[in-house]
C-alpha cells in the first residue's frame, strides 16, 4: 500500500511543478497563456503527506528525533536553492522582479515565515518555498504531538492545526493571518484522519482494510486502471492530430503551438 500512495506523491510533486512552472510564464511573459493547471496537485500531496507522517511514525519517535529527521532532509537543500535564487535576484533583477531582497525578506525566507515580496504575494525569495512553509509547520505540530501517548497524538495534532487557523484570526491583517489562517492546513489533518481509518481496520471505502465486509464496498479492479489509461493515451492523440504531429516529442519546444 504505501508504495502505491508513494506513487502518488510523486504524481502529485510533478503537478507541483506545473503549477509552478505555469505561474513563472505567467508572469514574465504577456503573450504566452498555458492553458493546463495542476494546482489540484498541491492539495493531494498536502493530504498524502499527513497520512505518510503517521504511517511511518515509530512508537519510540521522540519529538525531537522526528524534526530532526525532516529537517535535514528539507533543510539544507532548500537553504541553497534559496542563496542561488537570491544572488540571481540581486546580479539579474529582471528574472525574479517581485522577489524583495531586503534583510527582512531574506530572513523570513530561511524562516519559512510568511511575508508579502514586491507583487504583494506571500511568497519567499525563491517563490516556490511557500508550499514548505505549510509542510514545516505541520511537521512542527506533529512533532509536538508525540509529546503526548500514541492513542491520542492525531487527535491532538488536529486540535493543534485548528488552533493555529482559529488564532490567526485574531491577528491584524497581514502576511501571519492570512498564510496561517488558510484552512488548506487541514487538508494535512485529513490525512492524517485517513491512515487512522487504516490502522484501525475500517476503511469505510473497502480501500485499506481487511475486512471482508468493508472490502466488499470496494469495486475498483485493475482492468478499471487500464481503461482510465486508454482513455488518457486517446484523449493526448485526438489533441497531437489537431496540432498536425504524430508524437509528444515532435511538440517538445513547440511554444508557437500554445493557445495565445
Amino acid at each position: 500500500m504505501l508504495h502505491s500512495i508513494n506513487l502518488l506523491r510523486t504524481l502529485s510533486c510533478y503537478a507541483i511543478a506545473i503549477f509552478h512552472i505555469r505561474a513563472f510564464v505567467h508572469s514574465h511573459s504577456d503573450t504566452v497563456h498555458l492553458t493546463f493547471s495542476a494546482a489540484p496537485g498541491f492539495h493531494l500531496f498536502l493530504a498524502i503527506s499527513g497520512f505518510i507522517l503517521v504511517y511511518i511514525t515509530r512508537p519510540d519517535d521522540t519529538p525531537l528525533n522526528f524534526m530532526m529527521k525532516r529537517t535535514v532532509r528539507i533543510v539544507p537543500l532548500y537553504w541553497a536553492a534559496t542563496t542561488l535564487t537570491l544572488l540571481l535576484a540581486l546580479a539579474r533583477p529582471w528574472l525574479f522582479h517581485e522577489a524583495d531582497t531586503s534583510l527582512s525578506s531574506i530572513v523570513s525566507s530561511y524562516l519559512f515565515l510568511p511575508h508579502y515580496d514586491l507583487g504583494g504575494d506571500i511568497q519567499p525569495i525563491l517563490f516556490v518555498g511557500w508550499t514548505l512553509g505549510y509542510i514545516m509547520l505541520f511537521y512542527l505540530l506533529f512533532s509536538l504531538s508525540l509529546f503526548v501517548p500514541e492513542r491520542v497524538q492525531v487527535p491532538a495534532a488536529i486540535l493543534m492545526t485548528i488552533g493555529v487557523i482559529a488564532g490567526a484570526q485574531l491577528l491584524p491583517a497581514g502576511p501571519y493571518r492570512e498564510f496561517y489562517g488558510n484552512p488548506i492546513l487541514l487538508e494535512f489533518a485529513m490525512g492524517c484522519i485517513m491512515v487512522r481509518q487504516c490502522h484501525s481496520n475500517t476503511c469505510p471505502v473497502g480501500v485499506c482494510t481487511q475486512d471482508p465486509r468493508l472490502r466488499a464496498m470496494f469495486d475498483g479492479s485493475p482492468e478499471k486502471v487500464i481503461q482510465l489509461m486508454d482513455f488518457l493515451a486517446e484523449d493526448v492523440r485526438r489533441i497531437l492530430a489537431k496540432l498536425g504531429v504524430s508524437s509528444l516529442e515532435e511538440v517538445i519546444g513547440r511554444t508557437e503551438l500554445l493557445r495565445q
